[in-house]
This record gives structure tokens, C-alpha cells and sequence, in this order.
């Protein structure tokens, strides 16, 4: 064999041991990932509970998210996550329909504002739909002309 072509040999031998010592150095220096994507995303539920709500005139709607210890709390939902409010002409109290695979739904009143906050079973969830929303406040026909503000916000 010639001698260029031993110098070849050794470029691409060396190459490789540099490309698989670059690779072992960041396995063993860099962050671990948060696993929650691994199982795919969370499908939303289209079945929805009804949550009786009381009367408002400032609602505050926040998403959470139960994450365990050294996870990220940023929560990605593909297609979106809308909040729908919608006039129900028999309804006398307001209520929410809200998807049944969300873990819970925290609400407070305070002086006239409601504060729901949505959380999330899982960081990755997907709705199917993205035209319509997962989740509807159904307000009666007396409280339309009373509502003076919708905050939506995803973290304090």
C-alpha cells in the first residue's frame, strides 16, 4: 500500500474516536432530559365533566402542571388550548365544561374575580380538534353584560 493511503486510514480512525469521544463527553456532562415525552403525548378527553361555577365579573384562567422533582413546568399542547366562552339562554348560574382526563380544576372567588386554574395530567398533551375548544364557560344570559375582563395566562 502507498503511504497516502496509511495516512488516510489513519485521518478516518482518528476521526472516529474524536466523534465518539465528543459524543461520551456529552452524555456524561449534559443534562439529563425530562422523560414525560417518552409514552407520546397526552390525547385530551372531547368527554367533559360540568363544574357549577359562581357569578364573576373578572375571570383569571391559568394552566398547572403536577410535576415531580427537577422537571420542567412549561406545558406544550399541540394544536393549542382554548378557553371558549359561550351564552347558554337557559342556564340561571354559570358552569364550565371542562375534559375529563384533566386531573383537577382549582377554583377560587375572590371579590368578584374567579380564578381556574386547569391542571394538566401530563407536561405533552395534544387535542385533536384544534378548532374548537376543550374547555367552555357557559354563562347565563344575566351575566353578559356584567363580565368586564378575561385574563388568560399560562405561568404567574
Amino acid at each position: 500500500m502507498k503511504r497516502t493511503t496509511y495516512i488516510m486510514f489513519t485521518l478516518i480512525i482518528g476521526g472516529v474516536v474524536l466523534m465518539a469521544s465528543l459524543f461520551t463527553l456529552i452524555k456524561f456532562t449534559g443534562e439529563e432530559c425530562d422523560d414525560s415525552w417518552r409514552h407520546g403525548p397526552m390525547v385530551i378527553s372531547e368527554q367533559a365533566d360540568t363544574i357549577q361555577l359562581p357569578e364573576f365579573d373578572t375571570l383569571d384562567v391559568s394552566y398547572g402542571y403536577n410535576a415531580g422533582e427537577g422537571q420542567d413546568m412549561s406545558i406544550y399542547v399541540r394544536n393549542g388550548m382554548h378557553v371558549r366562552l359561550s351564552v347558554d339562554s337557559i342556564a340561571k348560574d354559570p358552569y364550565a365544561l371542562v375534559p375529563e382526563s384533566f386531573d383537577d380544576v382549582n377554583i377560587k372567588e375572590d371579590r368578584g374575580t374567579l380564578h381556574m386554574e386547569f391542571i394538566f395530567p401530563k407536561r405533552f398533551c395534544e387535542y385533536d380538534d384544534s378548532v374548537s375548544s376543550p374547555i367552555t364557560i357557559m354563562l347565563p344570559v344575566s351575566m353578559t353584560g356584567n363580565l368586564s375582563r378575561v385574563r388568560c395566562k399560562n405561568e404567574d
